[in-house]
Formats: structure tokens, C-alpha cells, sequence
């Protein structure tokens, strides 16, 4: 049920000098140790910090529109056609269908809890009372900051209902990161394996059915202890198309 189609690619251990993340962590440690808190005074205003979590905040709204724009505009023609899409599918035609006498109730309470939950946030109280330098600056984000939330869950709906035409059958690739990262799995461990899967814009059912096998497959303790330490790329394909036949 589970293809990861022809060929498969593992990440190799490389000597540690030629590892990115050791420089991007040297990089770190010298922004924070220029502009991050060097000091504890309760009236101090950590300017150098606030602007560290501004810039983040602009990369990471570029990196999401670059991606929302190729998706929806590139692989697709716009939001017409990837809701179109889902239209035709049942199961996810019922996502953006309201039903029911309180169901436009239900989604004005969602929404105004949304919202609250936002704004009475303890880091929005730091950074828009305690950091805060002067007045002026409430005026402008009480405008910029509901701008930024528009901009950045504009493509919250197109990116995961956007279908690839064409597919036949599903198909999986599998990542190995050389240093694991916190992603807050429930075991509680580093993640080092990545997965990504692609199936036919209409095999909703079969979709659910294979994620539930990737579920059971990445849940037992020696299937993934053999794929974080197998190195042969066949060997990974091997064991997880026949992962079934082997329980």
C-alpha cells in the first residue's frame, strides 16, 4: 500500500566541520550575545531583543508567502481552482460547507476566542506595554499587527488543500536528518526522520488509510530504530514497502 517510489535518498554523515547548523549556531550565539539580554532590570527595555523577534517575524512571513504563492499561482491556478478541487472531494467538501442552524454561531465564537486568545497573550502584553518606548508605536500596530496575522494565514487554506493532477499512485520520500531537532514528538525525543508523501487528488480515503500505516510503522520501536541506523537507501525502501508483510 505504501510506495516510495523507485529510488530513495538518505542523508550521509559528513565530517563535523562541514556541518551548516555548527555555523548557524556560532551565528546565533554571536546575534544574541550583541542584541539579546545582557542585563536583569525590570525597567530596562530590551530594544536589540524586540528587533531580533521583529526581523524573525519578517522572514518567516517571507518564507510562507514565497510558498504560498508557488503553490496556489504556481502549481495551481489561484484559490478558485484549488477550492474547485476540493469541492469535488466529499470529505472536504464538508470542511467549508456550514451546516446546521448553529453552525454560523459556532464559527463567530471560534473566531472571537481566536482572537481574544491573541491578543491577551502574556508575550503581547511584554512587547506592547513593557518594551514598549512610546505611544505612537500602539497606533501602528494596532494596524500592522492584524495586517501581519491577514498575510501570514492567507495561504493557511490553499497550501494543504492544493492537489497535484496527474499522480497515479502514491508515492514517499524519507529524510534523515544529520543532526535531529525538537519538534515536540510524543515520545518526547529529537526527530531525525522526515517524511513526506504525495498521493492522487482524489485518493482521500486511501490517504488516511496509508497515514495511519505510517503511523503504526514509525510507533514500532525496532522498524525506526532500524531506519535511524540504516544507511543503504534500498535497504529503507525495502524495509518500509514490506513493512506489512513482515509484522
Amino acid at each position: 500500500m505504501l510506495s516510495a517510489g523507485n529510488q530513495a535518498d538518505v542523508l550521509q554523515p559528513e565530517n563535523w566541520w562541514a556541518d551548516s547548523t555548527l555555523y548557524i549556531a556560532i551565528g546565533l550565539s554571536i546575534f544574541v550575545i550583541l542584541f539579546g539580554t545582557r542585563s536583569v532590570d525590570a525597567t530596562e527595555k530590551h530594544e536589540g531583543l524586540v528587533a531580533a523577534v521583529a526581523f524573525e517575524s519578517i522572514v518567516k512571513l517571507a518564507a510562507f508567502l514565497a510558498v504560498g504563492v508557488f503553490v496556489t499561482y504556481g502549481l495551481f491556478d489561484g484559490y478558485s481552482s484549488i477550492f474547485q478541487q476540493a469541492k469535488d472531494v466529499p470529505e472536504l467538501k464538508k470542511i467549508f460547507t456550514l451546516e446546521g442552524e448553529g453552525s454560523y454561531m459556532q464559527i463567530t465564537s471560534v473566531l472571537l476566542l481566536s482572537m481574544s486568545a491573541i491578543l491577551f497573550l502574556p508575550r503581547q502584553f511584554q512587547v506592547a506595554v513593557v518594551e514598549n518606548t512610546h505611544e505612537k508605536h500602539l497606533k501602528k500596530a494596532s494596524w500592522l499587527f492584524p495586517l501581519y496575522l491577514f498575510l501570514i494565514n492567507f495561504f493557511v487554506v490553499a497550501i494543504p488543500h492544493g492537489r497535484i493532477k496527474g499522480l497515479q499512485e502514491p508515492c514517499a520520500a524519507l529524510f534523515k536528518l544529520q543532526t535531529p531537532i525538537e519538534f515536540g514528538a510524543p515520545d518526547g525525543k529529537p526527530v531525525s526522520l522526515l517524511l513526506f508523501l504525495l498521493v492522487p487528488e482524489k485518493a482521500t480515503q486511501e490517504h488516511l488509510e496509508i497515514l495511519a500505516v505510517i503511523a503504526q510503522l514509525l510507533t514500532n520501536p525496532q522498524t525506526l530504530d532500524q531506519l535511524q541506523n540504516e544507511t543503504d537507501p534500498e535497504k529503507v525502501r525495502d524495509l518500509i514497502c514490506h513493512w506489512e508483510a513482515l509484522q
